[in-house]
């Protein structure tokens, strides 16, 4: 399956230091809006810095930028926000895919897998991307109301009330 947004680059074609730019096209932004639920993605742009490291190796340190419009949880209004998410992740070319043993969070991250020695920036922006998004989006002063208790009993006070009533007769 092609991921929404792919730009692989071949670790063997980057030199000392690169800096890669991802910028999102209009069907792009588009379908990453579609595909995590949101109104609209106005801008999404990752800036990397890459460097190798050993001969099958490339480390992507940079950032994401990104403006989306939510839909409020409470009064479904749109709602704008701004994603800003600093990524910092090596690939492997030989990096066995995650296994999902025990799971250490003291431990360092495992490199990512770079099938045969390309690495997919844009499928890396958008995935910090998806994790970076607010799952809950509030528009300002919206609330949740707050549930009174009834003033009438509801229907299992009544069953309760005829199992009382059959035990004492």
């Amino acid at each position: 399956m092609q991921p929404i947004l792919s730009r692989p680059v071949r670790i063997a074609g980057v030199t000392a230091h690169t800096r890669f730019l991802v910028t999102a096209s209009e069907p792009e932004r588009a379908a990453l809006a579609e595909a995590n639920g949101l109104e609209g993605v106005t801008s999404f742009e990752a800036v990397f810095e890459l460097e190798r490291e050993g001969g099958a190796g490339l480390r992507a340190r940079g950032a994401l930028a990104a403006e989306v419009v939510y839909r409020c949880v409470v009064t479904l209004e749109p709602v704008p926000g701004r994603i800003e998410e600093a990524i910092d992740v090596t690939f492997r070319e030989d990096a066995l895919p995650e296994s999902h043993g025990e799971v250490s969070l003291e431990a360092e991250d495992p490199p990512e897998p770079a099938p045969g020695g390309v690495a997919d920036l844009g499928a890396l922006a958008a995935e910090f991307f998806a994790l970076a998004l607010d799952p809950y989006p509030r528009a300002p002063g919206a609330a949740l109301a707050t549930v009174a208790e009834p003033d009438e009993p509801g229907p299992f006070a009544a069953l309760a009330r005829l199992k009382g009533g059959s035990e004492g007769g």
